[in-house]
């Protein structure tokens, strides 16, 4: 299935710290999956949380609102909506791009 393209307008000041923003939430990602296997849904809700807050914080608008949906679906111990939610953050990982302003 074709990529959608993701273009998130990032402050310009921001530039230095987004190569590692990224890897650091390509490495929650993946802690988020190991949790998921182990019902730590906790995990997965700190997890979804850090990425909501951080997401917005950097102006990473639609990582927000996917990690608020993760953090949702953790506190409600749903893991089929868990894992899509997650399915859905590598999709944007894979594909969003930034436009610095």
């Amino acid at each position: 299935m074709p990529q959608t393209k993701v273009i998130e307008r990032i402050s310009s000041d921001l530039e230095p710290l987004i190569e590692r923003f990224m890897s650091n939430s390509l490495s929650d990602l993946s802690a988020m999956r190991a949790s998921l296997k182990h019902d730590d849904f906790e995990t997965v809700q700190r997890l979804g949380h850090n990425a909501k807050g951080s997401g917005l914080g950097y102006g990473f608008l639609v990582l927000g609102e996917i990690g608020r949906r993760i953090e949702d679906a953790a506190k409600k111990r749903d893991s089929v909506a868990v894992a899509y939610e997650l399915d859905e953050l590598e999709r944007y990982l894979q594909c969003v791009e930034v436009e610095l302003v």
